[in-house]
């Protein structure tokens, strides 16, 4: 391929991991609005103080335990020695495994991110608080933010699959 092709794929593909991005921001930001404009509708029975507690804490340590496993996680799919084959070789415009790799692992991160601000969501509606919906969705879009769609870093990854061709 050539150097002007692959420059037009990373435009592309980072237009595209783009909107994906902020797609799932604005999803955060309808959690929060859904949930605290429709929380006065639901009402939790106060029998299950005990259970919600458990909860909250079981929540809130699977939550700082995925923030620190994104890191890893992307990681490994962004540096893995296998091979992508069958992905892109029945397509016209084949696309650069690196531009595949590269998205794959942050639309996985990504993901990822997201679920701690559902956590957030399903604790404040089981009987959780504002600042448990607040708190989960601000740790959510910290690590969105932190493991956002990086142009330079793509690019990183098409230079470290130049010596191997």
């Amino acid at each position: 391929m050539t150097g002007n092709r692959v420059l037009a794929q990373v435009d592309k593909g980072m237009k595209t991991l783009n909107l994906i991005w902020v797609v799932l921001l604005c999803i955060l930001t309808f959690y929060l609005i859904f949930a605290l404009l429709f929380k006065r509708n639901f009402k939790p029975s106060n029998e299950n103080v005990s259970t919600i507690e458990f909860l909250r804490w079981a929540l809130y340590l699977i939550s700082v335990a995925t923030f620190g496993v994104i890191y890893f996680l992307r990681k490994m799919l962004m540096t893995s020695k296998r091979r992508l084959t069958g992905w892109t070789e029945p397509t016209k415009a084949q696309q650069n495994p690196a531009i595949v790799r590269y998205s794959t692992a942050v639309v996985f991160s990504l993901a990822i991110s997201e679920s701690i601000g559902i956590y957030g969501l399903a604790l404040f509606f089981m009987g959780g608080e504002k600042i448990d919906l607040i708190s989960l969705v601000i740790l959510s879009a910290t690590a969105m933010i932190l493991y956002r769609p990086k142009r330079e870093e793509l690019l990183e990854m098409l230079k470290k699959q130049l010596p191997e061709r």
